[in-house]
């Protein structure tokens, strides 16, 4: 049995490729700002995902580079011991 070792986060609500992954048939909801993950929420989760053998993290969210200060939360994950 092959072990996943790898998280994908999505780090914004809406995506801006369109496709049927991120946008179904029904209209989907538009997030207000206070219930998207903040970083520090984000890096939590990550950590204790690491500690459940996660090694590697994927940054999704349509383009992810649109969320403001993603290099912040990049230099945050990458300091997590467990992460790759």
């Amino acid at each position: 049995m092959k072990k996943v070792n790898y998280l994908r986060v999505s780090v914004t609500d809406r995506c801006n490729f369109n496709c049927i992954y991120c946008r179904p048939y029904e209209r989907v909801k538009i997030l207000d700002r206070a219930e998207i993950l903040s970083f520090e929420e984000i890096t939590k989760f990550i950590r204790l995902a690491g500690r459940w053998g996660i090694k590697k993290i994927r940054i999704t969210g349509g383009e992810p580079l649109i969320r403001k200060d993603i290099v912040k939360l990049v230099s945050m994950i990458s300091k997590i011991k467990e992460i790759e």
